[in-house]
């Protein structure tokens, strides 16, 4: 069973020979503690990966009406309402002109940031800040490490390149991908699922009540809930990460959220992959992200760390342990940051590099 916060801790205290609080503060050991989550995955073998599905946005048509400001196409009627919460880029192929998506007024009209239609110019419709049918918005996801692996349609791995940090391509043929209107004019639904699995800090909460309860109903695609029956207070950090009942995902908390009165508004992404009944259904948060054979290595790193960065305070006192007692904490604390990096590096296999289809 995984160590709870409090037990690491004490694994911690334990290795640095510290039972109170008059060495290592609470507040250092914590900042040490996050430090290290973000560390360790960094080492094959102790990656923490949450897998996230984005959509591929490819659909295409041709303007049926010129209106200001607007694009209106009503043979295909394949506009959503989603569309402009979701910021989607629309590009008028036929002037080479973009414009995002402001408003939805029917499934054959919507609003544009600019006035760049005429009739029958042929369009495009793309992701958040995406320039191109085969780009997917990530800047959701905070605080990963890096990418695991990419996989589009799922179960086909692909070659990918990140542009900035918000936009993910994949390095695929556009004739990979097949326009993703999912409206009423079609018989089948498209493959737009792209699976992402992104290397994350590891978690280690410091709740000490797990689950709660959802206070209210809430539809597919929401990033927020509200929830009851969880501990009297606390914090709910960003990266914490939590199960509802019944979903498959694994949803990562955006921003930190105070419990009071056993009651929470939690923002979180990505959003619900179904609809929420209400107060019938439970939330469960990670515990911990580390395996039982790897929190030997964490503590480890946590304490060398600890012992490392205390050695300045030496620096112009003196001490009941006598002239050179910062080198002592320096060179003492480097030698074991230094073995335990060893030991984790030496986990690691040689990096290979792969090179998947692109049909």
């Amino acid at each position: 069973m995984a160590r709870a916060y409090t037990a690491m801790t004490t694994l911690v205290r334990d290795k640095i020979a510290n039972t109170s609080t008059a060495d290592f503060s609470v507040a250092e050991i914590d900042r040490q503690f996050e430090e290290s989550l973000k560390e360790l995955p960094n080492y094959e073998g102790f990656e923490h990966l949450v897998p996230v599905v984005f959509k591929i946005e490819s659909r295409t048509g041709t303007a049926s009406t010129a209106s200001t400001d607007n694009l209106v196409d009503t043979p295909k009627g394949q506009f959503v309402a989603a569309d402009a919460t979701d910021e989607k880029v629309v590009h008028d192929i036929t002037d080479d002109k973009r414009a995002v998506v402001l408003s939805f007024s029917s499934t054959a009209q919507i609003g544009l940031s600019a006035d760049i239609f005429s009739e029958d110019d042929q369009y495009r419709i793309y992701n958040k800040r995406c320039w191109n049918k085969r780009q997917i918005y990530i800047g959701d996801v905070v605080d990963y490490v890096g990418i695991h692996s990419v996989e589009y349609p799922i179960g086909q791995r692909r070659n990918w390149k990140i542009l900035g940090n918000e936009v993910l391509e994949l390095e695929i043929e556009d004739g990979a991908i097949r326009d993703s209107n999912a409206g009423s004019t079609i018989t089948r639904s498209p493959n737009v699922d792209v699976l992402v699995r992104f290397n994350k800090p590891h978690v280690l909460s410091q709740l000490t009540d797990l689950a709660g309860n959802i206070a209210a109903s809430a539809d597919v695609g929401a990033t927020a809930l509200s929830g009851s029956s969880l501990q009297a207070a606390g914090t709910i950090e960003v990266g914490e990460e939590f199960y509802v009942e019944n979903h498959r995902t694994l949803y990562m908390v955006v921003a930190e959220t105070t419990i009071a009165s056993n009651t929470a508004v939690i923002s979180f992404f990505p959003g619900f992959e179904a609809k929420v009944p209400g107060t019938a259904t439970t939330f469960t948060f990670v515990k911990s992200s580390l395996l039982p054979h790897q929190e030997q290595d964490f503590a480890e790193l946590v304490a060398a760390n600890l012992l490392y960065i205390k050695a300045p305070k030496f620096y112009n006192s003196v001490d009941v342990g006598g002239v050179g007692v910062e080198q002592n904490f320096e060179s003492g604390a480097g030698r074991r940051l230094a073995a335990v990096r060893r030991k984790l590096t030496r986990q690691s296999k040689p990096k290979v590099s792969h090179t998947y289809s692109r049909e």
